[in-house]
């Protein structure tokens, strides 16, 4: 059968790992592997053990190196996760099986894709709840949208309002007008940094417009365009990240989220910044889609 369009984080049970501290790269690593999914039984069977958030935080500038070609600066205090899908099981090619059987058209695969849905928002410590009980987790999750105080975000340089809820109005999403050559893909970067009453905030989330396709020994395949799309909603801001079909292979995509100035390496880890880190990582609002069955697909600009 056919798995639905939309994998809530919240239906997910998502296992992690114990931090490691890797001598050599001044930086730890921690990964949450999902390992459950509740309520999505079809979604269960592929994406159990398959789908991982592979987090580095950074201790020192570091430079990293994809293969001989290419190779990426990663500033100190920044938190790169690589967002990593071992394999795909698409609906559209359970339905071009069917179409094939009965010497139908088939539909080209560059009709679907997987969608990574991420909520940025910005609130106060005290918003925090100090219970440790995973109901409250929950319930602290679910309202971190209403809490929000987030006014705007600066997007590649250009001044975006959040305050009002565009979803509600049934506005569409916005591309990221990234304006990225394919020479350039490798060396350009897309960030999105917090505003508040027009002051930006030290934080941002940035990405390359590119992901890895990784065959089963972890070889890069080949490199794909990754395109993105955003919406106010609410003093919050909605971002979509969007990959193209990938088959069975593995996708790799590796956004950062980080500070523009970080403190003094002695002071930047401790137990208790550790802490923070891996609980904020935990409070990613992650959602997944493979097929598209809105009305209004997510508007994007192909980065070509």
């Amino acid at each position: 059968g056919l798995h639905g369009a939309f994998l809530p984080f919240s239906a997910c049970n998502w296992t992690l790992s114990e931090p490691v501290f890797v001598e050599g790269k001044d930086y730890w690593s921690f990964n949450f592997t999902l390992t459950e999914v509740y309520g999505h039984p079809k979604f269960a069977e592929f994406a159990k053990n398959n789908i991982e958030i592979r987090c580095r935080f950074y201790n020192t500038n570091t430079t990293e190196t994809i293969d001989k070609n290419h190779n990426y600066t990663v500033a100190a205090g920044h938190l790169k996760f690589d967002f990593v899908v071992n394999h795909g099981e698409w609906n559209i090619d359970k339905i071009n099986e069917f179409l094939r059987n009965h010497g139908l058209e088939e539909i080209p695969t560059n009709r679907t894709g997987l969608t990574l849905w991420i909520n940025m928002a910005s609130i106060t410590i005290q918003d925090i709840p100090q219970e440790k009980t995973v109901q409250a987790q929950n319930q602290f999750m679910q309202q971190v949208e209403n809490k929000s105080r987030m006014g705007g975000a600066f997007i590649n340089g250009e001044y975006y309002r959040v305050d009002s809820n565009e979803t509600q109005k049934g506005a569409d999403e916005k591309p990221v007008s990234a304006l990225l050559q394919l020479r350039e893909r490798f060396r350009k970067r897309v960030r999105i940094q917090f505003v508040r009453r027009n002051a930006t905030f030290a934080g941002f989330l940035e990405f390359v417009p590119w992901a890895r396709l990784l065959n089963k020994t972890g070889g890069t395949i080949k490199f794909v365009n990754v395109t993105a799309s955003y919406i106010a909603a609410g003093h919050h801001l909605r971002l979509f990240l969007c990959y193209p079909y990938f088959g069975n292979h593995t996708l790799e995509h590796d956004p950062t989220i980080g500070l523009a100035s970080a403190p003094t390496i002695p002071t930047l880890i401790n137990p208790i910044t550790l802490a923070i880190l891996i609980g904020t990582t935990i409070a990613i609002a992650i959602a997944i889609a493979s097929i598209k069955i809105r009305k209004k697909t997510v508007n994007i600009v192909n980065v070509q």
